[in-house]
């Protein structure tokens, strides 16, 4: 089976995602694994970290430092990920995302 994995990036549209790609979102305080389901907003969220939250989310976007205006749909560098877990209203804003990279699946690993 083949991975192929890009740089880090600056920005990435969550559209651009296939279910089956990986995302590491690395903020200032936590490291965010993610692995695409249905969609490219939902998501099955993993950290590093026991004390937060974790299972199936949807992604919302990124917002800009401390200011509600977001961008959805989009992940970016210096903006915080937000997210909500999907058994809650709950919203979830992460501190400053400092990474972001991406293992993209292959065909072959789809079928």
């Amino acid at each position: 089976m083949r991975q192929h994995e890009k740089d880090s990036l600056t920005e990435l549209e969550l559209e651009t995602l296939r279910p089956g790609d990986h995302v590491l979102v690395l903020t200032q305080q936590t490291a965010y694994y993610r692995l695409v389901l249905r969609s490219g907003a939902e998501a099955e969220l993993t950290t590093n970290r026991s004390d937060r939250p974790s299972g199936i989310v949807t992604i919302n976007g990124c917002t800009f430092g401390a200011s509600s205006s977001i961008k959805p749909g989009h992940l970016f560098c210096g903006g915080n990920l937000e997210f909500r877990p999907n058994d809650t209203r709950t919203v979830y804003t992460t501190t400053e995302i400092r990474a972001i990279q991406v293992i993209q699946r292959t065909s072959e690993q789809l079928a």
